[in-house]
């Protein structure tokens, strides 16, 4: 659904390693949403802020976004 550059602008030097440091030395929290081995999505929050929420474009419009945020609202909340 989205072109090269587009996905280069959001990828660009994000690595594994950015997100480790994120949760690690910043207490960001990853919630990642699967199928069996498949990553549908995932979700983050910083302190009280939804930082992301990216799916699989083959699970669109099927409530895996839906439960990313509620998870996260939920942690947000408490």
């Amino acid at each position: 659904d989205y072109t090269a550059k587009e996905i280069e602008a959001w990828i660009g030097d994000r690595s594994p390693e950015n997100y480790r440091y994120a949760m690690q030395e910043m207490g960001e929290l990853l919630f990642v949403a699967e199928k069996g081995e498949e990553i549908l999505g995932f979700a983050s929050l910083l302190e009280n802020e939804v930082r992301a929420v990216y799916l699989h474009p083959n699970y669109t419009r099927r409530g895996v976004g839906s439960l990313l945020v509620d998870a996260v609202e939920k942690e947000a909340v408490a």
